[in-house]
């Protein structure tokens, strides 16, 4: 049975990434090739594949690469399914947090918005002077 090996120009080609991530995702432990060639090109195999589309997959879905690093040590030591939920739960928690902020963000800026409605110097505008006096509201 013939296994095909992909060199990382391929891979990095191959999933829209570069070569200097696939090697960044090696030097921080998340992926390795199977092996390196004659010429000493990283070499892939599909399983190696596999875990990119993980990794990648997983970015995707806002995972950071600790997280996901996480995520792979929870599969290759046999950790239960709680674990995982626990890592989703905390994410989307997370995510409606910085949901909950940009929609006070944006209530904010439709509010700075509706206070200047004619040409003046930047110095003289109430956006400009809203911003000073009330410096927690953009928190």
């Amino acid at each position: 049975m013939s296994t095909t090996h992909y060199t990382i120009g391929t891979v990095a080609k191959r999933y829209g990434i570069t070569t200097v991530t696939l090697r960044h995702y090696q030097k921080i432990g998340l992926l390795h090739p199977s092996f390196r060639g004659e010429s000493g090109y990283r070499v892939y195999k599909e399983e190696d594949l596999s875990r990119l589309h993980f990794i990648l997959n997983t970015k995707n879905a806002g995972f950071t690469l600790e997280e996901i690093k996480a995520l792979f040590f929870m599969i290759d030591n046999g950790e239960p399914n709680k674990a995982v939920k626990n890592l989703i739960h905390e994410k989307l928690k997370s995510i409606q947090e910085k949901i909950l902020h940009l929609q006070k963000l944006t209530i904010l800026l439709e509010d700075l918005d509706n206070v200047c409605h004619k040409q003046m110097a930047a110095r003289d505008c109430p956006i400009i002077k809203r911003l000073r006096v009330n410096p927690s509201a953009i928190s």
